[in-house]
């Protein structure tokens, strides 16, 4: 940062127990404290870890400054998750516009994420990746030679619902160069054509949706918004038993129009991001045997699936 006195000084954002400390240095060696942040404001269910301090762009070009920290336990979901304050930054003291708790990603399994450094210059862009997984089945989860994966990369950008501004996380447009083949849904039932897919979806009525995705041995995962709430339901997606939290429906609350819907959807994963992640919820599925349909229930249409598959 650049002080009042024209010279350059480090911020460090630090995690101590369960509040943020700023620190400041002109060398990288010596360093003082400028300010805490926390007591009383957001989720404190948990220790606060993996901080991380954003200068980003408001939609009307103002800078605002944007607080990324992860708890655990203590998230929306039980366990792990990542917490976010969006507010102003000056002379050590962060100031959050409002003192609401939101989570930047509203399923069970992103947590710890980082972002990048030394981007080109040429490129404006803060992007974020996340450990997939959650503390509380982290060591059980049923994968004998792999115990964790990482999320998609993400780009964060801020946008505005009726005057609040909040975070949003867009799948990196890098993503796109992965697509092989695309398949058009021809009526309300699609055979998948890999084991690792891209869905675009259309809401197409009443801002309220529903589709499944199955295979031959009736196991399901459930994607659908109704009454104000969008949900990833895993209760039949296959393997559960090694933990007793991880069948579950998980939702969370969006009060703005669902539009459109970009679901990654892996062997052994969903990433699901709701208006170019307005709204993201990232799962681990375990199924018995790969994902074979797509259903559509309701809501949704113009949808078209590309084979991720090199």
């Amino acid at each position: 940062l650049t002080t009042a006195d024209g010279s350059t000084t480090w911020v460090m954002t630090l995690a101590a127990r369960d509040q943020v400390q700023f620190y400041q240095s002109a060398n990288l060696k010596d360093w003082s404290l400028l300010g805490e942040f926390g007591q009383g404001i957001g989720a404190h269910g948990g220790v606060w870890e993996c901080p991380d301090l954003l200068s980003m762009k408001a939609p009307d070009g103002s800078q605002k400054w944007v607080l990324l920290v992860s708890i655990n336990p203590g998230g929306p979901q039980k366990g792990s998750a990542t917490q976010y304050f969006i507010g102003d930054f000056k002379q050590g003291v962060f100031t959050p516009d409002d003192t609401m708790i939101r989570w930047l990603d509203y399923g069970p399994d992103n947590y710890a994420g980082v972002t990048w450094a030394n981007l080109p210059s040429t490129q404006n862009r803060t992007l974020f990746i996340g450990w997939m997984s959650n503390w509380l089945y982290a060591q059980v989860v049923p994968t004998p030679t792999w115990r964790s994966a990482l999320t998609l990369p993400r780009e964060l950008l801020l946008f505005d619902v009726d005057g609040t501004l909040l975070l949003k996380s867009a799948p990196a447009k890098e993503l796109e160069k992965l697509r092989v083949k695309s398949y058009d849904l021809s009526g309300k039932e699609s055979l998948l054509p890999s084991t690792a897919v891209e869905i675009l979806a259309e809401v197409t009525r009443d801002d309220n949706f529903s589709m499944m995705l199955s295979n031959e041995l009736g196991e399901e995962v459930i994607i659908s918004k109704e009454m104000g709430l969008v949900t990833v339901d895993r209760r039949k997606a296959g393997k559960a038993s090694f933990h007793p939290d991880f069948a579950a429906a998980h939702a969370a609350p969006m009060s703005w129009e669902a539009k459109t819907l970009r679901i990654f959807l892996d062997g052994s994963s969903l990433e699901l991001f709701v208006n170019e992640g307005e709204l993201v919820i990232t799962s681990l599925l375990f199924p018995s045997s790969p994902w074979k349909k797509l259903t559509v229930q309701q809501g949704l249409g113009g949808i078209e699936i590309f084979d991720l598959t090199k």
